[in-house]
């Protein structure tokens, strides 16, 4: 019986263990890079837009898309830069708080071309195209 116990409780770990490595991949996705990131964006903001407005936010995002990788991943390499600011050995508080200006200057930047992009797009599609991009998870508070 004791044994029954026993396997029933590591059957119940290895199941939480391996829904949570479930649950977390289809929650959180993959890892993110800029590439990705682009996917993702046209993904979202495409979806229940219809055809003629879809086509046209894929056209707006394929002519903004080298800038948005860009600044995605420059923002990137300036977060691993307060990362590295922050384990540095021996610390230097000015050297991390130039790496915080640097990434919230890169943020900005990206943050920038996400916003000429969507601008684009408003401009080009329907009223209904843009009533759908307005309900758009990062454009909701």
């Amino acid at each position: 019986m004791r044994w029954r116990s026993i396997l029933l409780v590591v059957s119940l770990a290895l199941n939480l263990f391996f829904g949570g490595m479930f649950v977390a991949r289809h929650a959180f996705g993959p890892p993110r890079g800029p590439d990705a990131m682009l996917s993702r964006l046209a993904e979202e903001l495409g979806a229940g837009l219809s055809d003629a407005d879809r086509a046209t936010l894929q056209s707006v995002l394929k002519s903004h898309g080298a800038t948005i990788k860009e600044r995605a991943a420059d923002a990137m390499r300036a977060r691993a830069g307060i990362r590295a600011a922050m384990t540095a050995e021996p610390f230097d508080a000015h050297l991390l708080a130039a790496a915080v200006d640097d990434a919230s200057a890169r943020d900005t930047a990206m943050r920038k071309a996400l916003e000429q992009m969507l601008l684009d797009a408003a401009t080009q599609i329907s009223p209904e195209g843009r009533r759908k991009l307005a309900t758009w998870r990062p454009l909701r508070h």
